[in-house]
């Protein structure tokens, strides 16, 4: 435990609240807020026109682009702060990292540190947070670009590089021309496609620090960091065998665990053939190795949620975190499963905190 992470702070802003303890209720309650969407029009096939159907944040409205995913993440990062003791601590070591959607029209649309971390400097900004600029990182990769960030915080948390990191996820899915694409794709759910994905949009945000840290500042310990894996499937979408690099990366974490832990599942099926058969072959290949998993519980917060792209994984990681405070968590440990839509592939696992 002399390397334990803690996490010590939630923030959350969902088309089903406007905080992590709201929007982790209804989740539990399977509430949801899909509706059409009456501002966004795409066109079938024949040409005619259909509104889809989505979960919009209503503070989010109006807004396009990176000013989109600013208002997302603005409310969202002040709860994790304002929730925390975050605001009282000397905060000369702190660190902002964010997962978030892959950069459009890239050729690497991947986890590039070069790229300038624009969208975090301005967070930072907006929620006065004194981060150093070679303490924000910025990981466009999707729905595996938590566990990638998770990695890199977790580095340098150990190495006391960090005392503390706020990690989070922040994506829209409600942009014109991304819906657009995903309708030509036929991924986006519609008249035309009835498997398919709902497109949703979401920001949320943990606060991590050493265990021993967070214990001798007598701050309150939420859930622990049990690891983040991220691994990189072919390149080559006609050469990928579908499960195999999702596999890998659970069977690394679960390797890697001190102790035996029962565990449930939260996978970012939303609802695409694809996903779910991937899914399907990842617990299949699982299961040879580690027999537990066959009778896991399996969350998807898709279903109520819609696809919310990279803020999908730490959503996850939220929801494990208030199951093990209002003590409905149906196992000792989440594992948060992840796939991009480019080569990434994450695995992420939040275990109860137990004071010894």
């Amino acid at each position: 435990m002399s390397q334990a992470i803690a996490i010590t702070g939630l923030g959350m802003r969902t088309s089903l609240g406007d905080d992590a303890i709201g929007s982790c209720a209804a989740l539990r309650a399977g509430l949801s807020c899909a509706q059409e969407l009456p501002q966004f029009t795409v066109l079938n096939e024949d040409g005619t026109p259909e509104h889809p159907t989505g979960h919009p944040v209503q503070e989010a409205q109006g807004f396009r682009g990176q000013a989109r995913l600013l208002a997302l993440g603005r409310s969202a990062l002040n709860e994790c702060i304002t929730r925390s003791t975050l605001h009282t601590e000397h905060r000369e070591r702190l660190g902002l990292f964010l997962a978030l959607p892959p950069v459009s029209g890239s050729p690497n649309p991947n986890h590039s540190e070069s790229r300038k971390p624009i969208l975090a400097r301005q967070l930072a900004r907006l929620a006065r947070l004194p981060v150093r600029e070679e303490l924000l990182r910025e990981f466009h990769a999707g729905h595996a670009g938590m566990a990638l960030a998770l990695e890199q915080a977790t580095r340098e948390l150990i190495s006391e590089r960090l005392d503390f990191c706020i990690v989070g996820g922040i994506d829209s899915l409600l942009e014109a021309s991304t819906l657009q694409r995903l309708h030509d794709q036929r991924r986006l759910k519609s008249e035309d496609a009835p498997d398919g994905l709902q497109p949703g949009e979401a920001a949320a945000f943990v606060l991590l620090e050493r265990l021993k840290y967070a214990q001798r500042r007598g701050t309150s310990i939420q859930a622990l960091l049990g690891g983040a894996v991220a691994l990189r499937d072919e390149v080559d979408v006609s050469r990928r065998v579908p499960g195999v690099v999702l596999g890998r990366a659970v069977a690394d974490l679960l390797e890697s665990s001190q102790r035996p832990e029962s565990h449930w599942l939260i996978s970012d099926i939303n609802g695409e053939p694809g996903r779910a058969m991937e899914y399907g072959q990842c617990l299949t290949r699982l299961c040879a190795e580690h027999p537990g998993l066959r009778q896991a519980p399996l969350w998807y917060p898709a279903t109520n949620l819609g696809d919310t792209g990279a803020a999908s994984a730490v959503i996850a990681m939220c929801a494990a975190v208030r199951a093990f405070a209002r003590d409905y968590a149906p196992a000792e440990a989440g594992l948060i499963l992840s796939s991009s839509d480019g080569a990434e592939r994450g695995a992420i696992r939040v275990t109860r905190f137990l004071p010894s």
